[in-house]
């Protein structure tokens, strides 16, 4: 509490010293991604300058000092509590989160490890190390940014890219239990990592990129903002359909060499070119072919695609969406009414009738870039019938899943993998006024398919 009682206390005379001297150029109160990164500043104004600020802060530190701290109940019995002691006291079990659905995983270590082993035995994605590369990586870093720095390519922040103790990146999986077998997906951890703050840097520059990406979606609200603007313009008859797309390993599937020449390709267009594209992708290129890693005490080195701990990964991975999308509806005759993406995950509205995007998905799958595409039925989003004519209302997962009608219909090839609520962005009902009845709701939807096909030359 006196930690804090100081903190505030001098982020108030901070503001009061830089409010009044207009001879020191004022701070900006922004985010800074890199704060963690930097040596804490300890500078404090001195007290006596303003004597109603000085009153205040002694208020505040007198009321909280004086107050009787409220009894803390605990939530749960002291048997459980003494459960979860010795579960956490066990050497047999590793407990993660799952990766969906927010429940608690209890796993045994032989079955943890089995699993890793198992995925990390792709030689087309991992390679095995003799010995922990790091040093020699950040060796390599920092002569990269300290001729970057020398050229006047990057300003200051080249001051802190470099990590001064880096480690190796740490692998570990989080259990699909809603999936058969309960697959672990994969994660390496980036902190501490000699590209740690590279990744950062670079996420930077990449993300005002992908927010102008045209079927960029942020998050749930941006979703349902583009959803009223799609019911404002346009009249949905009964046939229209819904459709989602699910690329399959996208993080590492994507191939460095595809992956690098559209993030150069993004980076082009950019109106000021500071760093500049070649600065971006060599920074790009170090992160991508020098993350290694360990598991289980073992060296390890990723030789294809991106890790999801990275920074970067999310925007790099959106950039190379980006360009496949273009092509795929550049080359297709017939093309959906709506194409919406978060990540990795794409939203259709089609008009065209099932068996044209039974064609689609086809033809989205031999135009793939080395990435296999599934199609699901659309169980994340429901089509009903409104007050008004022509427009459509968006029902949530959870309240399709409260449902019993409509929950017995959903097909056995979507139910286990989306009958469990996950992370991604949900859709709540946008229209709650209106009500409908379940057992009419309409799922015309392409049967799952799930093909791989190289991109062509």
């Amino acid at each position: 509490m006196k930690r804090d009682l100081k903190s505030f206390e001098r982020r108030c005379r901070l503001a009061e010293y830089f409010n009044n001297n207009s001879n020191v150029d004022l701070p900006r109160y922004l985010p800074d991604p890199f704060k963690k990164f930097r040596h804490p500043k300890s500078w404090t104004p001195q007290c006596g300058r303003n004597p109603v600020l000085d009153t205040y802060i002694l208020s505040i530190n007198k009321l909280i000092k004086e107050s009787t701290p409220k009894r803390i109940f605990d939530n749960i019995t002291r048997e459980e509590r003494q459960a979860l002691y010795h579960l956490q006291q066990r050497t047999d079990v590793i407990i993660k989160p799952a990766d969906k659905g927010g429940a608690v995983v209890a796993i045994k270590v032989c079955d943890y490890i089995e699993e890793g082993m198992r995925q990390l035995m792709d030689t087309n994605t991992y390679k095995p190390l003799e010995t922990d590369p790091t040093e020699d990586l950040n060796k390599e870093i920092k002569n990269m940014v300290a001729k970057y720095r020398s050229l006047n390519l990057i300003d200051d922040t080249a001051d802190i890219l470099v990590h001064p103790k880096p480690r190796p990146g740490r692998f570990y999986m989080l259990p699909k239990i809603h999936k058969m077998n309960n697959p672990g997906r994969p994660i390496i951890s980036g902190n501490d990592t000699a590209t740690e703050r590279l990744s950062l840097f670079v996420d930077l520059h990449l993300q005002p990129i992908v927010q102008q990406l045209p079927s960029f979606v942020k998050d749930t609200s941006h979703f349902l903002q583009i959803i009223e603007k799609l019911n404002q313009t346009y009249t949905f008859d009964v046939e229209t359909l819904l459709a989602t797309f699910d690329v399959t390993s996208s993080y590492t599937n994507i191939p460095h060499d595809d992956g690098l020449m559209a993030l150069s390709e993004a980076l082009n267009k950019r109106t000021v070119k500071k760093p500049s594209t070649n600065v971006l992708t060599n920074f790009a290129r170090v992160i991508l072919k020098s993350n290694n890693f360990t598991f289980n005490g073992k060296h390890y080195l990723q030789i294809q695609g991106t890790s999801m701990g990275t920074r970067m990964a999310p925007s790099y991975a959106n950039i190379f969406m980006g360009k496949l999308e273009d092509y795929i509806l550049a080359s297709s005759n017939i093309k959906p009414l709506v194409w919406l993406r978060y990540i990795d995950d794409i939203f259709i509205i089609w008009n065209a009738g099932s068996r044209t995007l039974e064609q689609f998905t086809a033809f989205i799958n031999s135009r793939s870039i080395k990435t296999p595409l599934d199609t699901t039925p659309a169980v994340r989003l429901e089509l009903r019938r409104t007050a008004s004519p022509g427009q459509r209302r968006t029902t949530s997962r959870e309240e399709i899943d409260a449902m019993p009608a409509v929950r017995e219909k959903i097909p056995r090839t979507a139910s286990r993998n989306d009958a469990q609520p996950d992370n991604k962005p949900r859709i709540p009902g946008t229209d709650p006024g209106t009500s409908g009845n379940p057992t009419n709701h309409r799922r015309r939807l392409s049967a799952c398919q799930k093909t791989t096909h190289d991109f062509p030359a």
